[in-house]
């Protein structure tokens, strides 16, 4: 089950590319861009078994994520930025989907 939470968040850094979305991939010696973070627990963020930095990042999202689109999602939040209300709505919106 995925966490998305603003309580204990770590800002989770989608490192993947999309053309879809206009995202590159992001190297490893590279700083990912802020613009494209999740908020995720530390479990699911760093440490956890299947955290999204002990497996695939991709599939982290579709197996442990229940198949969130983490662009999708991150481009959502930085459009919200500046309105708390309108990003938990996403954020609760998402949570709904994953956890359902």
């Amino acid at each position: 089950m995925i966490c998305l939470t603003r309580f204990k968040v770590q800002a989770a850094h989608i490192r993947a590319g999309s053309g879809k979305h206009g995202k590159r991939d992001v190297g490893m010696r590279e700083k990912p861009d802020d613009d494209w973070t999740l908020p995720l627990c530390e479990e699911h963020h760093l440490f956890g078994h299947d955290s999204q930095h002990d497996m695939n990042e991709l599939a982290f999202w579709k197996t442990v994520g229940k198949g969130i689109d983490p662009f999708t999602t991150a481009s959502a939040i930085r459009l919200a930025s500046g309105d708390v209300e309108r990003a938990e709505m996403i954020i609760k919106e998402a949570r709904e989907n994953f956890n359902g």
